[in-house]
């Protein structure tokens, strides 16, 4: 066990510890010269802050207001009594097919070829019916040749009969005086007697002619019959062949292909393995919209009345059309009735299939009408000092007004600009009958701005907000 160092020992231990007054005067100092810069830099950093938000506003400090985009809108929507959907089909479709079975040796067409009326789609083997036409072809040879040999016959028979009716004549001549000097005595019995028999012989030479000329009109009757019998047969073995040769019914477009090279057909596909229809053509010209309007809309709907179609494909057309059928039956599980829409206007990037929407309106369209505008809602207008503006968002969320001027209002849309050479309307209905003039397209407001909706605050140009979005803008 050791023994504690005596009290001495300890306190000298203790004054090894002690600091230096003069070093802790240093430390001092230093420490405080630190503090006084950190102080300085921090009253800095919160000068610039205090700088930045009081001329750059950063967006979690700006007033937020509602803003909506600059749209599209289209005339027709103010004179649009209800709409429907529907797709676009051919009035004239077809699925062509052949009335033979054979195998297909030749496809002349495909997809998206246009075709006129009679041209060859398709050919299916036929060398053996070739052959039955060709036998056909010679078969009605064969029967004229007879009927010009039989014409001849009864043109030989009719100059024998000439020339026997010539014999006949003068036997008679013969026998006439035979008999008279026979009975005056002047003439043996048998010269007489040989005279009658020449006559007689004549005369039936003559009935044998005439029975020839009969016999050889007969058999002319019966070679032409025969010509037209071998006729018919070859108009038969032409339209065999004929049947062969898949032809357009009507000029159109291609629309589908079901068979190939090689394959085989038959009509109404009448075997497992056969095809049935080769194409299916159609008329683009034909188009018109199928369309499913609600049961309680039908009493609105007539034929002959103007309507709109607007393609789900193709936004920006609008096309007009007319109604052309309302179909007497309501679809029990749906509560709509077809209604067939034909398009007066075209447009080749039309095609079959397409989904539509249908807008049936109160009256015509003008031809500007069918020409879009750019509009915003009736909420966005501010009307100050009798003067109509709309508050555009620029970069940066700095207000600019924009003045409307005479630009018309369309149903619950103001209009923002108008197409190139379109009149202004003084209201949804008529057109003003004095004072109407072009309103260029350019101006200060493009598709997709944004503007103040509801501008009720005191707005002025160049102020900073922050703009929040409203959905719903698509009302094309």
């Amino acid at each position: 066990m050791t023994n504690p160092p005596p009290d001495g020992a300890r306190l000298q231990d203790l004054d090894a510890l002690r600091l230096d007054p003069q070093l802790r005067a240093g430390a001092t100092g230093r420490s405080g010269r630190t503090a006084m810069r950190l102080g300085l830099l921090g009253l800095s950093a919160l000068s610039l802050i205090g700088g930045w938000i009081y001329f750059e506003r950063p967006a979690f400090l700006l007033h937020e207001v509602p803003v909506v985009r600059v749209t599209r809108t289209f005339p027709s929507q103010a004179i649009t009594l209800f709409t429907a959907t529907g797709f676009v089909v051919p009035q004239v479709r077809a699925q062509v097919a052949s009335k033979a079975t054979g195998r297909i040796t030749a496809l002349e067409v495909r997809e998206g070829d246009r075709v006129e009326a009679g041209q060859v789609l398709a050919r299916l083997e036929n060398a053996d019916l070739e052959a039955a036409r060709a036998r056909a072809v010679a078969n009605v040879m064969v029967s004229e040749a007879q009927v010009s040999a039989a014409r001849a016959q009864l043109a030989e028979a009719r100059a024998r009969l000439t020339e026997f009716e010539a014999e006949a004549r003068d036997a008679a001549r013969v026998r006439k005086r035979a008999e008279q000097v026979a009975r005056e005595r002047f003439l043996a019995e048998q010269d007489r007697d040989a005279a009658i028999a020449r006559d007689e012989k004549a005369a039936a030479t003559v009935t044998r002619a005439r029975a020839a000329i009969d016999t050889a009109v007969a058999q002319i009757a019966i070679a032409e019959a025969q010509v037209e019998a071998a006729r018919a047969a070859l108009r038969e073995a032409e339209v065999a062949v004929e049947y062969t040769i898949i032809r357009a019914p009507f000029t159109g477009v291609v629309l589908e292909k079901f068979a190939d090279i090689g394959d085989v057909v038959a009509p109404f596909a009448a075997t497992a393995a056969a095809k049935g229809a080769v194409v299916t053509l159609a008329d683009l010209q034909s188009l018109e919209v199928e369309a499913d309007v609600a049961e309680a809309s039908l009493v609105r709907a007539q034929v002959g009345q103007p309507a709109e179609i607007v393609f789900d494909a193709l936004p920006d057309i609008h096309l007009r059309g007319r109604v052309r059928q309302l179909v007497p039956t309501v679809d029990r599980g749906t509560a709509t009735v077809l209604v067939k829409v034909a398009l007066v206007d075209s447009d080749p990037r039309v095609l079959p299939g397409m989904s539509a929407r249908v807008a049936f309106l109160a009256r015509e369209l003008e031809f500007d009408e069918q020409l879009a505008r750019l509009t915003v809602p009736l909420e966005a207008v501010d009307e100050r000092g009798g003067e109509r503006v709309v508050w555009r968002v620029g970069p940066g969320g700095h207000l600019e007004r924009v003045a409307l001027g005479e630009l018309p209002i369309l149903g619950e849309w103001q209009v923002v600009s108008m197409p190139l050479g379109a009149e202004v309307r003084t209201d949804a209905g008529a057109w003003s009958a004095a004072g109407t003039r072009s309103i260029p397209t350019r101006s200060a407001l493009v598709e997709g701005d944004n503007v103040v909706l509801g501008p009720g605050l005191e707005l002025q140009p160049g102020q900073r907000i922050r703009g929040r979005p409203l959905g719903g803008q698509d009302h094309e």
